[in-house]
């Protein structure tokens, strides 16, 4: 089954009190959006899709921002100051637009008698059905600023790994760009110039050398080619795993496995889970809500499959250390680290201590992959530029041998 792309539709409407709302809302499609917005009871007055912006000045919303404007809620409420005043004030100190216009509309909303969790929802782009649930259980038991607490903690521990994850991949990815860039300008610029010299010899090159040099022929004289077939290559490759979810299973279990980083994307995904899971279990939200929600923000189907296995278990009456043993995806460490807080009641507590384990784990990783590409990296790029200096030299070698 093919997965299509998410639309976003701007909307206004009437509540079930009779208040004026507006929001964006992301459907597959029209109708989509107003099944969504009438099953929250909301009158639909206006619906249109949004189309998309060919060059915009204003800066997007990022983790970063729902992370600072969380912390400061927590902390605002914690003091007795109305909610709607911590979102104006939040909104006045932001520097960006983008934030706060959010901030504004979401202040609107709660203005009009709508609660927090449901003027988030209403923006989800920004808050995921994680973030929501919480905020409706903050709500619920009289608690928001304990739990708004909670999910600036969350998403500080979220944005360290996502952090580490990527200046784990940034040098590498770096030094290869340089290394590509430095033997395209090898093959294109200084090739030529062996090969004009090479013109005047008698003899036959040297194989390697023909071959250096045909690669050089090929780069410039079929660059547009080659430059549109990389290009249209990746842009297929990106469409196709959007699509598909057979394709997006088979990547995301190499993703597991590749040589040297799969260690660290397996106790990224792990650390992820454990740390949403202790938080859920924290808000006193049902394991199986919790786990229908943390499937889908894993950021990787072989777990997000593995998790919808796990939920189908607990429902016939496993234990959720026994289904996550059958799932074949967790260590033995976090193995009994859940069968222990299960039998003791402070699975929140256990399940802390293994994010707790993994976030160290996952910064020895990242410092040890350092140390690895680098050191391979260098290689690789001493072997290819040698032998294309060897080949270039070559001939020279040969014809010197020839007049001794």
């Amino acid at each position: 089954m093919k997965k299509h792309g998410n639309l976003i539709y701007d909307w206004s409407g009437v509540g079930k009190e009779n208040q004026t709302l507006s929001g964006n809302i992301k459907a597959n499609s029209l109708r989509a959006a107003k099944v969504d917005l009438m099953s929250k009871g909301i009158l639909i007055k206006r619906i249109r899709r949004r189309r998309a912006a060919i060059f915009t000045l204003a800066p997007a919303i990022k983790a970063e921002d729902i992370l600072f404007i969380s912390r400061q809620i927590a902390v605002m409420i914690a003091v007795g100051i109305p909610l709607s005043n911590i979102l104006k004030s939040i909104a006045k100190g932001s520097e960006k637009k983008t934030v706060n216009q959010l901030l504004t509309d979401i202040r609107s909303k709660i203005d009009a008698g709508t609660n927090l969790s449901d003027a988030l929802k209403l923006h989800p782009n920004h808050f995921d059905k994680l973030y929501v649930g919480l905020v409706s259980v903050g709500e619920e038991s009289g608690t928001l600023d304990a739990v708004m607490d909670q999910v600036a903690t969350y998403l500080e521990k979220t944005e360290h790994i996502k952090g580490k994850m990527r200046s784990a991949l940034i040098y590498p990815a770096l030094v290869m760009v340089v290394a590509i860039a430095i033997i395209t300008l090898l093959l294109i610029v200084v090739i030529p110039e062996f090969e004009n010299l090479f013109a005047g010899f008698g003899s036959q090159l040297p194989a390697l050398t023909q071959k250096v040099i045909f690669s050089s022929y090929l780069i410039r004289a079929y660059w547009e080619i080659i430059l549109i077939f990389l290009t249209t290559t990746g842009c297929f490759t990106i469409l196709f795993y959007h699509r598909s979810e057979a394709f997006q299973k088979h990547m995301d279990r190499l993703a597991l496995h590749f040589p040297i980083t799969g260690k660290l994307h397996r106790k990224s995904v792990i650390s992820r889970i454990t740390s949403t899971l202790s938080v859920m279990s924290g808000a006193g939200i049902p394991l199986i809500s919790a786990l229908d929600t943390i499937s889908r923000a894993t950021g990787n189907r072989v777990y997000t499959d593995g998790l919808t296995k796990i939920k189908q278990e607990i429902s016939s009456g496993k234990s959720l250390s026994s289904s996550m043993e059958n799932s074949h995806l967790f260590p033995p460490m976090v193995l009994q680290m859940v069968s222990t807080g299960e039998e003791s009641g402070e699975l929140e507590i256990m399940l802390e201590k293994v994010t707790e384990f993994y976030e160290q784990e996952i910064d020895v990783a990242v410092e040890s992959i350092g140390r690895l590409i680098e050191p391979i990296l260098i290689i690789f790029l001493g072997i290819v530029v040698g032998t294309i200096v060897i080949a270039m030299y070559l001939p020279v070698f040969q014809s010197g041998a020839m007049f001794r």
